[in-house]
């Protein structure tokens, strides 16, 4: 803001313009969950330093009969956008963005971005693990435990795969893993078991934890939304 390119903006009155688009979006029944992508275009013409990105999931729930939107959750990462419009007004500390090479339009960002963030209350679902290849189980809170029926107590110590069964699509599985090991926050709908054997559908999102004393992942964040 005050840079020559703002002020010739603002004299021409010209506005930031930004765009959106839905992808891989899935309807289960009156349910229609997926990804969100919003963008800024012009910002750069404006005089911002660079372009804003944001990206999340969606879950919008509507009316029996298909014609009245009933609510509509999003989720995203508020940090990381707030650090982009204080980057794109010409702060210079560095932000989760500068820690991949990689284009955001194509991934997700993780948040929270530690294990002790990722440990403290949320009403959302959330599991946390070790970095091993079993993906070990350190944490799940008790939005999980409602959601699941599985305890800390339950969990703690035994394999992610302790959540799956004969219907988990476990290729999905694998590739979201993989992606989270590389550094990017990823999403699929699986399904899962709960305590008592009874399979049911979520949307799970999965981020990389990462040292606060170095760029080395320590844990993964899976946050649990039931769509079913």
């Amino acid at each position: 803001i005050g840079s020559r390119e703002w002020t010739c903006a603002r004299d021409r009155g010209e506005a930031v313009r930004a765009d959106s688009s839905l992808t891989e979006t899935l309807n289960i029944g009156n349910v229609l969950v997926g990804k969100w992508n919003w963008f800024t275009v012009n910002a750069t013409e404006c005089g911002a330093k660079k372009e804003v990105v944001s990206k999340g999931m969606f879950r919008a729930t509507f009316s029996d009969s298909g014609d009245k939107l009933k609510s509509c959750t999003l989720y995203y990462d508020v940090m990381d956008l707030m650090g982009q419009l204080t980057h794109a007004n010409g702060a210079t500390t560095p932000s989760l963005l500068d820690r991949t090479e990689h284009s955001l339009y194509r991934r997700d960002m993780a948040v929270p971005n530690t294990a002790e963030r990722a440990m403290s209350f949320s009403p959302e679902a959330r599991v946390v693990t070790s970095t091993s290849m079993q993906f070990d189980i350190l944490y799940v809170n008790q939005a999980w435990t409602d959601m699941c029926g599985l305890t800390q107590a339950d969990l703690e110590g035994r394999s992610f795969a302790a959540l799956h069964g004969p219907e988990t699509d476990m290729q999905l599985v694998q590739e979201m893993m993989k992606a989270a090991q590389s550094g990017y926050a990823t999403s699929g709908l699986v399904t899962y078991h709960d305590k008592a054997g009874l399979s049911f559908r979520g949307w799970m999102r999965i981020y990389p934890l990462w040292s606060q004393q170095s760029s080395d992942i320590t844990n993964y964040l899976g946050v649990l939304t039931r769509v079913n």
